[in-house]
């Protein structure tokens, strides 16, 4: 349970426990990611304690840590402190499990890429020597072992902090029906977790927009100035480090999940006060009947539909 009245009491944000658009149980707030130009500003936005959520009847809301920080005039990692402190019991908002991150981290295989797999990335569309030289991959052979585990016949993909510090990798399989087709290291092993970073951030330092995108090869298809979040559901962590930029395109699948995940980034954006906008990613189908994302796309399919943001 979230103690949502202790909290708005702190930061002196009006709440109302019954009365219009109030749900029982709940505390009815005036929801702050609503238009300022609402023409009727009642309350209807509310923090549900034994759920740790929140939601409006007009915008649907943000994220709880959001929504605070928009009504309270503070930072978002304050506003997540604050939930943090005033979670108690068996709260649906649960505190990440503790661990211990590497201070280092070393990356497995070669940086010469093996004639198998030049023949999977020339396959995907891909420049070898251009991903090497940008992304600086590396390669694994047969059976090649990293910290015990299995990461023979991948492409070991280096992901950095926004300041080019190494903090973890990705390996993809080459081959079909090799599994896991994405493979990271324990978080143990990694200097921090890659879920609350954006692939690509350190290629953008300069840029005043970026292009956000769900997977490593769709950033790569748009070149620098793309960044990944490692699949279509996003963290604060990395919502945050896209608030660095001024405009942000989001630019995921074309299915229900990936689309209604981007709504919400484009929304917690919003709230942050940076321009956000939602790309559409309707390709069409590959041959085999999928829906056609940008990794699908040529190289020079994906650099003209890249230049429509970035002109």
């Amino acid at each position: 349970m979230v103690d949502y009245e202790a909290i708005l009491t702190q930061l002196g944000i009006p709440f109302w426990t019954s009365g219009k658009n109030n749900v029982e149980g709940c505390l009815t707030v005036r929801c702050p990611c609503c238009p300022e130009d609402d023409p009727d500003p009642s309350r209807h936005g509310n923090f549900d304690p034994e759920t740790g959520k929140y939601s409006c009847w007009r915008c649907k809301g943000s994220h709880p840590s959001v929504v605070l920080a928009k009504a309270g005039r503070i930072s978002v990692s304050a506003a997540s402190e604050l939930i943090r402190k005033n979670t108690v019991g068996g709260s649906a908002i649960s505190e990440k499990e503790e661990v211990v991150f590497a201070d280092k981290i070393t990356l497995p295989g070669s940086p010469v890429p093996s004639d198998l797999h030049r023949k999977y990335l020339e396959g995907r569309g891909f420049n070898v020597d251009d991903l090497v030289f940008y992304y600086g991959l590396r390669f694994t052979g047969m059976m090649e072992k990293w910290e015990g585990v299995d990461w023979g016949y991948r492409v070991i993909i280096p992901i950095f902090d926004s300041k080019k510090n190494l903090v973890s990798f990705q390996g993809r399989g080459i081959f079909k029906k090799q599994e896991p087709r994405y493979l990271f290291p324990p978080k143990e092993k990694q200097v921090c977790e890659s879920k609350t970073l954006l692939y690509g951030a350190d290629l953008c330092r300069l840029n005043r927009s970026i292009i956000v995108v769900e997977g490593v090869m769709d950033a790569w298809k748009l070149g620098p100035g793309a960044v990944c979040t490692f699949g279509s559901s996003v963290t604060k962590e990395q919502i945050l480090e896209m608030a660095r930029w001024r405009k942000v395109f989001i630019a995921f699948d074309n299915e229900p999940t990936a689309q209604e995940h981007a709504r919400e980034v484009a929304k917690d954006l919003s709230a942050l006060g940076v321009e956000a906008y939602l790309v559409n990613t309707d390709f069409g189908l590959t041959e085999d009947g999928e829906v056609k994302d940008i990794g699908d796309l040529s190289l020079e399919e994906a650099r003209e539909f890249k230049k429509s943001f970035f002109s």
